[in-house]
């Protein structure tokens, strides 16, 4: 089993655009991936998404939707 390469950040600053009718621009999103092994190897993943602080719950709920 190969471990190494299990955990990866992502990071995105949206610049515009909408989804289900509430812009997205400006929010800042961070996530958080682990999995059992190496990434890229088929298996299972935890991830955690962070938002910004400024990001209202609508915004909040579509960047949800999206993933």
């Amino acid at each position: 089993m190969v471990t190494a390469g299990r955990e990866a950040l992502l990071v995105w600053n949206i610049t515009g655009g909408n989804h289900q009718g509430e812009s997205l621009a400006a929010i800042k999103v961070a996530a958080v991936v682990v999995g059992g092994a190496n990434l890229g190897i088929e298996g299972p993943r935890r991830a955690v998404l962070y938002l910004d602080g400024v990001t209202s719950d609508v915004q909040r709920r579509a960047v949800l939707a999206l993933w």
